[in-house]
């Protein structure tokens, strides 16, 4: 019998839970709505309740005073945008002149056509209409429907009927806010109690993060929301359309619907601008004042006041707002950015929810070194090579090298030992690092010095690979460093040295580097070192264990230096600093010893 691992039954545990979470939002909508409501308004005003508290306030005075003014604002915003709106409509009709005069000046000449084709279909339908019924005399009968008329309480239920909804989710939205603001702290140490009680600082910081990047998103928003639609109003005023209030209003409120929220609130007094003027001029002004609004807000005002940063990815925004408005309507339409920052702020503490963060957050969850060595994987050099030029525009060479380059090098030797990266991919890794490695001499104006070029009286660095291509890349990649800086450099090989020292290539100034960068690496310098040391008793060795594990940096100098290395360093900043400060003592003089290692 197969045993289930834990892993897999956390899964399907974190589905299961994430389907029933859903199905009750979605048949209990009508109770999680005012409550999602109260939930947002509590997270927008709680800060006022805090700031009147510091300033000496009671807990009842402050809350009190804060939803009062609040809920007063709204509604009295509310019954003006009513009235303005019953206006619009019992005015529409007068504007029909209007637009019949607009539509027959762009669509004058097709008038004509679409009239005979609008009678053509008349006609059309009239051959299949069924005659109507006659009596034996021939006279068409007549029935007449008389309904009975309408009792005290059904006026009143038609009256007021359609009020009961809104004005009953409003005073549950009320009470609920005045609850939560009231209750503030038993609230969290109830949550925390529930979901965090055997670890109290990540459920703190859960709470503490969601509360002040939530409210401080609602409050951004509402500000940037209540002044573009202040300013849109007060601009539709100056032009002379009507129901300026109820269009500024309208704005203010779409706003909070992302991407299409402004569009829909333009749309609206556009159209309506070319039922009430006669000209085409204030339909263009009305436009020209979306526009200048919309570069002013996006690209101004919401960059100073919170960088436009959610905490979504625009991919995130767009889903959340088509599943919460399917989930709830257009109720989840307005909601659906604000409880999608809440459920991200909260993921990142909860592992059980981490995937959420992972997918609808902004943050890169690929640092560089991983994204390349991804497109390496996948065979894509031009967005390896893009990717390497923007690393290079942002930071300098030499971090590049250390936190990009040399890591990749381990990860692919690691992946290649182990089986998991061989064939083409791995040519093609090893082949696209080397081209980007060799061309690091040219990103620069910093001097440099050729590749076996040895000036007397400098330090010469011979750099050998312990083992494998990794380990070769990454002597290579130290040598275009030191050459970059003007140490004369290069790579060779153990069966070279001997030519070289036969060609007067190694002089009293050389120093020998051993790069090791593989899993396997302490070792392999190490091997490598102790003949190194017993055939050339008079060069100084230098150990490059680059990217060395944080275990291996305190044990592994140790037993290199007892095999023979003068100095280890594990990183290339420290390799080039080490080689230009390289002390004059460890340069022996004299003749240095010829010797083949055997």
């Amino acid at each position: 019998m197969k045993t289930e691992t834990p892993a897999s039954s956390f899964s399907v545990k974190t589905l299961a839970t994430i389907v029933l979470v859903v199905a009750l939002l979605y048949w209990a909508k009508e109770v999680f709505i005012p409550f999602a409501l109260a939930v947002l308004l509590s997270f927008l005003l709680g800060p006022l309740v805090t700031r009147l508290r510091r300033w000496g306030f009671g807990r009842i005075t402050a809350v009190s005073t804060v939803t009062l003014l609040a809920f007063a604002f709204l509604f009295s915003l509310g019954w003006v945008v009513t009235h303005e709106l019953r206006h619009f409509a019992r005015e529409l009709p007068n504007y029909r002149r209007n637009i019949q005069a607009k539509v027959q000046s762009v669509h004058g000449p097709l008038t004509g056509q679409l009239d005979k084709t609008s009678r053509a279909i008349q006609e059309l339908q009239a051959q299949f209409v069924v005659p109507d019924r006659r009596n034996h005399l021939g006279r068409a009968e007549r029935v007449e429907i008389v309904q009975p008329a309408p009792t005290l309480p059904q006026l009143l239920h038609r009256a007021l009927g359609p009020l009961f909804r809104p004005l009953g989710t409003a005073l549950m939205v009320t009470v609920l806010v005045v609850c939560m603001l009231l209750n503030r702290e038993d609230l969290r140490n109830r949550l925390i109690r529930l979901f965090g009680r055997h670890r109290l600082p990540a459920a703190t910081q859960a709470l503490d993060d969601a509360a002040r990047g939530v409210s401080r998103f609602l409050l951004m928003q509402s500000i940037i929301n209540g002044g573009y639609g202040l300013s849109f109003g007060l601009g539709l005023y100056l032009i002379g359309l009507p129901n300026s209030v109820l269009w500024g209003a309208g704005a203010a409120v779409l706003r909070f619907i992302p991407y299409i929220g402004s569009w829909i609130a333009a749309l609206m007094p556009i159209f309506f601008s070319l039922a009430v003027f006669s000209g085409w001029t204030q339909t263009l002004l009305v436009l020209g004042l979306f526009i200048l609004l919309e570069i002013v807000s996006n690209y101004l005002i919401e960059p100073w006041l919170y960088g436009t940063r959610t905490g979504l990815s625009p991919l995130a925004v767009l889903l959340a707002a088509i599943f919460w408005a399917w989930l709830w309507g257009p109720a989840g339409l307005l909601l659906s950015t604000p409880l999608t920052v809440c459920v991200v702020v909260i993921s990142k503490h909860v592992p059980q929810l981490a995937f959420f963060s992972i997918l609808l957050g902004d943050e890169a969850v690929l640092g560089p070194k991983s994204r390349l060595y991804q497109r390496l994987l996948a065979l894509d050099k031009e967005e390896a090579d893009e990717l390497v030029s923007q690393q290079l525009e942002e930071k300098p060479l030499i971090e590049v090298c250390d936190t990009i380059f040399v890591p990749i090098l381990r990860l692919a030797s690691t992946d290649r030992r182990r089986g998991a990266l061989e064939g083409k991919r791995a040519a093609f890794l090893f082949s696209s690092l080397r081209e980007q490695i060799s061309a690091l001499a040219d990103r620069s104006n910093t001097a440099s010095v050729v590749a076996g070029e040895v000036r007397s009286g400098s330090v010469f660095v011979l750099c050998v690979p312990a083992q494998d291509e990794a380990d070769e890349l990454a002597a290579l990649l130290f040598v275009k460093l030191l050459q970059r800086k003007g140490i004369s450099a290069r790579q060779t090989t153990v069966s070279a040295l001997t030519d070289e020292m036969d060609r007067g290539e190694v002089t009293d100034h050389t120093i020998l580097c051993v790069s090791a960068i593989s899993p396997s690496s302490p070792e392999n310098a190490r091997r490598l070192i102790k003949p190194l040391r017993a055939c050339y008793p008079d060069l100084p060795i230098l150990a490059g264990l680059w990217d060395a594990p944080p275990q291996a940096r305190e044990t592994d100098p140790e037993e290199l230096e007892a095999a023979g290395a003068n100095q280890v360093v594990t990183t290339l900043q420290d390799g080039l600093d080490l080689v230009s400060a390289w002390p004059e003592a460890l340069f022996l003089g004299g003749e240095v010893t010829k010797a083949r290692v055997s």
